[in-house]
């Protein structure tokens, strides 16, 4: 090809400011696309936690900063910047299809580190190499359409306000729809052909540069990834039931292997949540397997009499409400992910003979007007603990929807003590300073496998009277709990004088959480992470 024919197809593109304006809007969607896509990647393994956001969004802010800085030194002394725009697309096609590929390969490469430095050094690897020639983009392209126009400051205004549209649209199209119906792989190979396809004419059809053609062998791959679901149907050992991305998380219902007490091989069904194990039941008979913090739960709120009006904010898999269903119980739920309330149906047989609302909890609670005898918080997301549900303004506020004799019972990780136990110990601080009676229950065991019961009241609870009660509390050892002083911890034993009270102004539990939230992921994902990926069971889709 002629130097000549080579400058006027570089000519073509720079005149049609249709194709330009396409690219920006591609551009800015593409960039949030990229950016919801790496913190899924990332969070089956480390949590959707303020850390791991915190990090994906100052990874993403500092690559565009570069792309933009970078971007437009390199274009001020390139002698062709269309040909500099379809190398830099064709740099960035390969980026972006690589990124599940890199989510895999460098997930675990970083355990020994600090939470907050591993989550940061994973979102440098799989967004930086992606973002920062998404930065360029925008530059190249101002300089082309102000190759024929004095008006530069109006051209940079406009075409940043067209990437920002195509950032909107992309941000909703991307959370609402895409990540829920296709995953992460397949849309991130959708847009990466997508950015290819102006490279691909130009550099290979029109000017014979082979080395484009290195993309096909890598689209290959990511596209052998993608079939998650023949992968988990060829598992011999997990076996894979459901599989769903949201912009909340992943979700997954998984049927995992274990030896029971007898040294019989069964199977039990978790729900997972971003790889957490959120409910587990023997899949023949619906009922729990482990979890002794449900038959704890069910000792801890024997008070409450039959019937009574209960409202459980986090349905999950569904073991507490078949325990209160059992008792008759006027049930409210109030559940944020429709995803779950169907799962729960589908997969763990929870009867739908109850009130569910699909709602924020903390938006419930302040629009209900009824009063309960028993409210429960069962609400973790994964490890992280529902910072704005344990405030002090919120606790207050429960004042007003509980009966006189009602009780609040909440379920929170069994750490109390050092550093890593900070944040039980500022909630009860946050219980106590919002006027309220306290009573803490633990499940057996280390801190870091154990369950922590608070049941809150305005009158100390008086247990006494239930010691041998009937009520359904067999733990997974066929014991049952009759006596709970054998699993309380007096409240004052526990030291709270460096705890925080917990406001709405400084919502710092996800922050001195931190290590207690590390210790529960790095359990999860020794002993399943690990299982899953041996199985050749991928960590998204």
């Amino acid at each position: 090809m002629s130097k000549k024919h080579s400058n006027s197809i570089a000519q073509e593109i720079v005149f049609s400011n249709k194709l330009l304006v396409a690219f920006l809007l591609l551009e800015g969607a593409a960039v949030m696309l990229v950016e919801l896509a790496g913190a899924r990647i990332i969070s089956p393994y480390y949590g959707a936690s303020l850390t791991t956001w915190a990090s994906v969004l100052g990874v993403t802010m500092s690559s565009l900063a570069i792309g933009y800085l970078v971007g437009g030194r390199i274009v001020d002394k390139h002698k062709s910047p269309t040909k500099l725009l379809l190398y830099v697309l064709f740099g960035t096609a390969l980026s972006t299809l690589l990124m599940p590929y890199l989510g895999n390969k460098f997930m675990f490469s970083f355990l020994e580190w600090p939470l907050e430095l591993n989550v940061l050094s994973l979102a440098f690897i799989i967004l930086t190499p992606t973002l920062l020639l998404f930065g360029t983009i925008p530059q190249i392209i101002i300089k082309l359409r102000s190759n024929e126009s004095h008006d530069t400051g109006k051209i940079a205004g406009l075409s940043y306000a067209i990437s920002t549209a195509g950032g909107i649209v992309g941000t909703f199209l991307t959370g609402f729809y895409v990540i829920p119906t296709f995953g992460i792989t397949l849309p991130l190979i959708f847009v990466s052909t997508i950015l290819l396809i102006g490279p691909f004419w130009f550099l290979l059809v029109k000017q014979k540069k082979w080395y484009i053609l290195i993309y096909l062998p890598l689209a290959l791959l990511m596209v052998k990834h993608y079939k998650l679901k023949q992968k988990y149907k060829q598992s011999a050992g997990i076996r894979v039931q459901h599989y769903n991305e949201g912009l909340l998380g992943q979700l997954l219902v998984a049927d995992y292997p274990y030896q029971d007490r007898n040294g019989e091989f069964k199977y039990n069904r978790m729900l997972m949540i971003n790889r957490m194990a959120e409910s587990t039941i023997d899949p023949q008979t619906n009922e729990i397997i482990f979890g002794e913090y449900i038959h704890l739960m069910m000792k801890a709120i024997d008070p409450v009499a039959d019937g009574s009006d209960v409202m459980l904010l986090g349905l999950g898999g569904g073991n507490l409400i078949k325990q209160f269903q059992k008792r008759n119980f006027n049930i409210d739920v109030c559940e944020l992910d429709q995803r779950i309330a169907d799962v729960a149906f589908e997969y763990f047989g929870v009867k739908n003979d109850f009130n569910l609302q699909i709602d924020d909890a903390r938006h419930y609670l302040r629009t209900n007007k009824k009063k309960y005898d028993l409210i429960v918080f069962d609400v973790f997301k994964g490890e992280n603990p529902p910072a704005y549900l344990l405030s002090k303004e919120n606790f207050e506020h429960l004042n007003s929807l509980i009966k006189p004799n009602g009780i609040i019972a909440v379920n929170f990780n069994g750490f109390l003590n050092g550093k890593i136990g900070k944040s039980g110990r500022s909630v009860i601080k946050t219980i106590l300073n919002s006027d309220y009676q306290l009573r803490l229950f633990t499940s057996k065991g280390k801190e870091n496998e154990r369950n922590m019961i608070m049941v809150v009241s305005k009158h100390i609870v008086d247990y006494a009277p239930y010691q041998n009660s009937k009520v359904y509390a067999e733990l997974y050892s066929g014991q049952l709990i009759s006596d709970l002083r054998d699993y309380e911890i007096p409240v004052s034993s526990v030291d709270t004088a460096d705890a925080l009270v917990l406001t709405d102004n400084k919502p710092i539990l996800d922050i001195i959480n931190v290590d207690a939230a590390k210790n529960w992921r790095d359990h999860y994902n020794l002993y399943y992470t690990n299982n899953f990926i041996n199985q050749g069971i991928p960590m998204f889709k």
